[in-house]
Formats: C-alpha cells, structure tokens, sequence
C-alpha cells in the first residue's frame, strides 16, 4: 500500500511541473508578443523610415527637386500637433522627430510645413544655393 502512495506522489509531482513549464512559456511568449507589438507600432519606427527616406530622396535630388511628404501618419503617431517642427535640416543632418541621418547632398536644402488638399505635407526644396529664392 505504501508504494502505491510512494508513485502517486512522483505523478502528481511530474504533473505539476509539465503545468508550470507550459503556464512559464505561455506567460513568456504572451509578453514577447505585446513587446513586438508595442515597438512595431511606436513613432520610433516611422520617425526612422522617413529620416532614411527623405536622406536619399535628397541625395539623389538636382537642384529645383520639390519632395512632397504626407505626414499626417507621422503627426498622429507622435502626438504633434505643430507639424512645423517634425521634419529639420541643420549641418548636413535630416532629423524626423528624435532620429537624424546624415546627408551627402552638397545643396542647400530647405524643409517647409504646408496643407494641400486639407492634407499635411512637409515639402523639401533642393536649391543650388542660398542665394537662390526661397519658397518656404
């Protein structure tokens, strides 16, 4: 009779520990996946798309290029209301939001907030200098 107790006590124990393991891995792929999602869906990512985007759109621009940017996605995912302040040049740099990429463009570049159509845009202007007319 003893031993009968004695191998119950080693199933109930074998049971137990299938359960945790099983309760532990669930636990551990249910936060990677609210982890993949939050980061996917941050305004980190998009601020970082358009920062690569826009330095070879300008890399590869001729003087007189007028790039059109929407940036409504942009502006709501970052909660920005003035949209003026999303996209920058300074010193060979484009900065969308907190993220900046270097620019090998040796034209003068200019970054204007506009809505056209009731849309916002960012619109990019590629001059040959400074002297030239600016349209912002």
């Amino acid at each position: 009779m003893m031993k009968c107790f004695i191998d119950d006590r080693k199933a109930v124990t074998q049971v137990l520990e299938v359960v945790l393991f099983i309760i532990l891995n669930l636990i551990f792929i249910a936060s990677l996946i609210v982890f993949v999602n939050r980061a996917g869906s941050s305004s980190a990512v998009l601020e970082q798309a358009y920062t690569k985007e826009l330095a070879v759109a300008i890399d590869m621009a001729k003087p007189g290029t007028i790039i059109s940017v929407n940036i409504e996605e942009l502006a709501k995912k970052t909660g920005n209301s003035e949209k003026s302040n999303l996209i920058n040049f300074r010193n060979s740099r484009i900065s969308v939001g907190k993220y900046k990429y270097s620019v090998f463009t040796g034209y003068d570049i200019e970054v204007c907030a506009v809505k056209d159509s009731g849309i916002n845009q960012a619109r990019v202007y590629v001059h040959k200098n400074k002297e030239e007319k600016r349209l912002c």
